[in-house]
């Protein structure tokens, strides 16, 4: 069996264990220095966290912006379409009050001014007037005017109609547009919101691990100041009395 002969090793340690000390303190005190490296990369951890967190509550703060912008544009669009169906109703009413004139005046028709109503209506008929008016009687003629002007009053009431309905449906579409906009723009304002809270919540943390390590490092400067200077004043004085 190898036995090994220790007591070289102990004679050299007791008689060196000033240099011993020395080398022992200086190690453990340069691990200590490295939380310093510990807190760096904690905090460089933390700011692109923050700034992760903050690009993504700008981004979406400028969706947000640019959808309301979106709606506040078509809600002004919308406006002028209601104000269009408005007008265009009104308009109905004013033809109503044009084709009642029009049948009043038909009333008041000689023959010579029913043929020539005739003939303006339809010009490829040649209606030949009789002593009694035309072929047909006045009072007929008179009838059957007031029909055909009666028809030409509903047939433009009808594409009056028509195009309010048309512009009321885009109103609609709009409104609908805008709506959705609106809950995108809102929805954006949410996520930018949590964001921002994030961030604020990483800063809080960069704090609080930075006021962590002051605490640390000023417990352990105390104690290798304590330490240190015991041990390198007892290693110096043995140094000078060998």
């Amino acid at each position: 069996m190898i036995q090994l002969n220790l007591l070289p090793a102990k004679e050299w340690l007791f008689k060196n264990w000033a240099i011993v000390a020395l080398v022992v303190v200086s190690f453990l005190y340069f691990k200590s220095c490295q939380g310093g490296n510990e807190l760096k990369s904690s905090l460089v951890a933390s700011k692109a966290k923050q700034e992760s967190y903050l690009a993504i509550a700008k981004t979406n703060e400028d969706a947000a912006v640019f959808y309301r912008t979106q709606a506040n544009n078509r809600k002004g669009k919308i406006a002028n379409l209601e104000k269009e169906v408005v007008d265009l109703k009104a308009s109905t009413i004013a033809v109503d009050n044009k084709t009642k004139e029009r049948v009043k005046k038909v009333q008041n028709y000689t023959s010579q001014e029913i043929k020539k109503y005739y003939v303006k209506e339809f010009k490829y008929l040649d209606i030949p007037i009789v002593a009694a008016g035309l072929v047909h009687s006045d009072s007929l003629n008179k009838m059957i005017i007031t029909v055909i002007e009666k028809g030409k009053g509903t047939a433009e009431k009808l594409q009056i109609t028509e195009k309010a309905l048309t512009k009321s449906e885009e109103a609609n579409t709009e409104l609908k547009q805008a709506n959705g906009e609106l809950e995108k723009s809102n929805d954006s304002f949410s996520v930018a919101n949590d964001n921002l809270e994030k961030a604020n919540k990483e800063a809080n943390n960069s704090v609080k691990i930075v006021e962590k390590s002051l605490r640390k490092e000023r417990n352990k400067k105390t104690f290798w100041q304590v330490t240190s200077g015991v041990i390198l004043a007892g290693a110096s004085y043995l140094l000078i009395v060998k």
